[in-house]
């Protein structure tokens, strides 16, 4: 199995003197939990995201992730670089795709997804997502029932 997540965020960020720490957050904490729980692996899981500064396209930076399994996406919808289209790059070949997302950006990638893919926006906003929950808590417990029965 692989797991790809594709985020606002990493699960890491740059600090100001280049070096990478764990993102602090809900989504990044709530998954991690998930992580432990089901046993993954760094090769089981890839991450889509914001590496959190603007522009850094180092390809030091871009390597040091890469061996974490973190992508950095930058997102320009100018440019066309949105989630979706994030999303429609690297879900190519998966056999079930779960997303989950509370941004206005995360409705490009809901919007990107195949009908088969279970989309969960987190919120009351009117949402591209099949199903919704309140809060992210309510998420994590999705998560966590996934992990207990993988």
């Amino acid at each position: 199995m692989k797991l790809v997540i594709v985020a606002n965020r990493l699960p890491y960020r740059v600090r100001p003197d280049g070096a990478l720490e764990l993102s602090p957050g809900g989504l990044v904490s709530g998954l991690l939990s998930f992580f432990r729980a089901a046993e993954l692996q760094t090769d089981d899981y890839l991450w889509i995201g914001w590496p959190g500064n603007e522009g850094n396209e180092d390809p030091k930076l871009r390597e040091a992730l890469a061996h974490r399994r973190a992508f950095p996406v930058f997102l320009d919808a100018k440019a066309g670089m949105t989630k979706g289209s994030a999303a429609r790059r690297f879900l190519r070949d998966q056999s079930f795709i779960f997303a989950a997302g509370d941004d206005v950006t995360d409705e490009d990638l809901f919007r990107a997804l195949p009908e088969t893919a279970i989309a969960v926006r987190v919120g009351a906003k009117p949402s591209h997502a099949t199903y919704a929950v309140p809060t992210p808590q309510d998420l994590r417990k999705i998560l966590e029932a996934f992990a207990v029965r993988s």
